[in-house]
């Protein structure tokens, strides 16, 4: 259904707020499938490892091709008896510190692992350089397995709603806390909100525009963009739901 108000206006406050903050770290998280040739595609990965110390990114991407096999066709000899709609990881994008080295971002990461239950389970990590429109985001893309190496069976701490925020994440900011306090304001320009971009271009254009300018300057548009908003005729596209 249509909505009835344009989520332009919506969106540009929530843009308002978000630039505002402007985040240096930015960690988001999702439960799906692994795209492994996306995240060792050659142009973007720098770096990567698994649990197993494979650093190849194409036997990286069969070895996630085989454990989605076995979450949703299920494999007898683990025990598993297998879901079409079964979670096959925990995937997470983490900021790093454009000042590491790729090396120096998986020994972070491998880190952190080591303080939970996942370094019993198959992970594989890939360090990305994102770069674009001359700004730098390194970053790392980290996908879990949650089912344990030893048992075959999914580890019940890591299943807990809300475990990979509250726990993960923390040791996460703690490793990475000082690194990333002293790194220098950079402005999260891939991170404009997708209803933004799709019910008015302009705003969007003009989103773009700002977050690659100065922090000062940031919050100078904002309003302005706030304004434009409210001025969008109703008769716009609007997102359908």
């Amino acid at each position: 259904m249509l909505c009835k108000k344009s989520n332009a206006l919506v969106s540009a406050r929530l843009l308002k707020f978000s630039i505002l903050i402007m985040a240096k770290g930015f960690c988001k998280i999702t439960h799906g499938d692994v795209n492994g040739k996306y995240y060792g595609r050659d142009k973007e990965c720098l770096m990567a490892v698994d649990s197993d110390g494979l650093t190849e990114t194409s036997m990286l991407s069969e070895k996630w091709q085989n454990v989605t096999s076995d979450e949703k066709l299920g494999n007898k000899e683990k025990g598993i008896k297998g879901r079409h709609d079964a979670r096959v990881a925990t995937n997470m994008i983490l900021s790093m510190p454009n000042e590491y080295t790729p090396g120096q971002c998986l020994k972070a990461i491998e880190s952190i692992l080591a303080q939970t239950p996942a370094k019993d389970c198959y992970w594989s990590a890939w360090v990305h350089k994102g770069v674009k429109n001359g700004v730098v985001n390194q970053h790392v893309h980290l996908s879990i397995n949650e089912r344990l190496k030893s048992t075959g069976k999914k580890d019940r701490e890591m299943q807990r709603k809300g475990w990979f925020e509250n726990v993960f994440l923390k040791i996460y900011r703690k490793e990475l806390e000082i690194p990333l306090k002293n790194a220098p304001e950079r402005a999260t320009r891939e991170r404009v909100s997708m209803e933004l971009v799709q019910s008015h271009p302009f705003l969007f254009r003009e989103a773009v525009a700002a977050l690659n300018e100065e922090k000062s300057k940031i919050v100078k548009i904002a309003p302005k963009i706030i304004q434009d908003g409210e001025k969008i005729n109703s008769k716009k596209p609007f997102i359908r739901r």
